[in-house]
């Protein structure tokens, strides 16, 4: 049976202003003329990861797709959030990848979380979906990069700080927080030697 990597996840529509590959060109000058300490997301595959299916069968794309026309989010203009800082997985001292942490006023992000993970709960498609929700809480984020293996974790940390202190100097835009789509979309990911590779498929 035929499988793909899936998940659900807010697409960036722009910091007001100014296009947001200034964050990762940020990053980039904070280590100018040293060996690349991470890779870097490429901004066109930034987004803001909603629920992760992991692999899960072909068949079940188009009821996934269904699942995603049927949800009646409570917002349909775009989602204005605010940046809090700059984080690191699983800890900003022993970053394996780093993010920018948004906040969530309202609870907006999470509550069209909760409302998509009732609907795959109870659809019943054939073959069965193989997930349930994380018991963990929701705390959105955006990926700007993964640590390179040769790279050491405190020389990566003390940049990832530096940017943590400076981040609202260097990219002032992001002051006004982020931009999001109104509703998730669902997206299939190919890893690839150079990186993943995401397709919009509904």
């Amino acid at each position: 049976m035929k499988t793909s990597r899936l998940f659900f996840a807010w697409e960036i529509q722009m910091p007001p202003g100014r296009n947001i590959h200034l964050i990762s060109s940020a990053l980039s000058d904070l280590t100018e003329g040293q060996d690349p300490l991470f890779r870097p997301v490429m901004p066109r595959n930034y987004h803001v990861t909603a629920i992760f299916l992991g692999n899960q069968p072909d068949e079940l794309i188009p009821y996934l797709s269904k699942c995603l026309m049927e949800f009646k989010p409570q917002y349909t203009e775009p989602l204005l959030v605010p940046v809090r800082g700059i984080g690191g997985m699983p800890s900003l001292q022993k970053p394996n990848s780093f993010h920018i942490s948004l906040e969530d006023p309202g609870k907006r992000l999470e509550s069209q979380k909760a409302a998509l993970e009732h609907r795959l709960l109870t659809m019943k498609p054939d073959p069965a979906l193989q997930w349930s929700p994380e018991n963990r809480p929701f705390r959105p984020h955006l990926t700007l990069g993964y640590k390179r293996k040769h790279t050491d974790y405190a020389e990566l940390a003390e940049v990832l700080t530096l940017f943590g202190v400076s981040w609202q100097a260097l990219v002032p835009e992001l002051r006004k927080g982020l931009s999001l789509a109104p509703v998730p979309r669902l997206f299939k990911s190919t890893l690839l030697p150079e990186g993943p590779r995401y397709q919009t498929l509904a």
